[in-house]
């Protein structure tokens, strides 16, 4: 038997919700050129090898790999400093 219990759904004791409500927004900030053009390049590799690995007719694949150029942009994304965590191989396509 299995329950399955959402986060937003737990409650304390006293029946009042354990979090908050969640209240996501987008905060729009300027990029330096150099960051704007970095985004650029990583966008369009993200968007070519994902392009690439669906031509490869293997949806298992095509899915791993379109989740980890996702994880990627993400990490370029939530912090620029990241790009400096990127495996060399990969950086190396990217400073391209």
């Amino acid at each position: 038997m299995m329950r399955r219990m959402v986060k937003e759904s737990l409650l304390k004791f006293d029946v009042t919700p354990l979090f908050p409500e969640r209240r996501a927004y987008t905060v729009p900030y300027p990029l330096s050129g150099a960051e704007a053009a970095l985004y650029k390049a990583v966008t369009d590799y993200v968007r070519e090898e994902f392009n690439r690995a669906e031509a490869l007719q293997n949806d298992k694949r095509a899915g791993t790999v379109g989740f980890a150029l996702t994880i990627l942009q993400r990490r370029l994304a939530s912090s620029p400093e990241a790009i400096y965590q990127i495996p060399p191989q990969a950086a190396g396509t990217i400073r391209k």
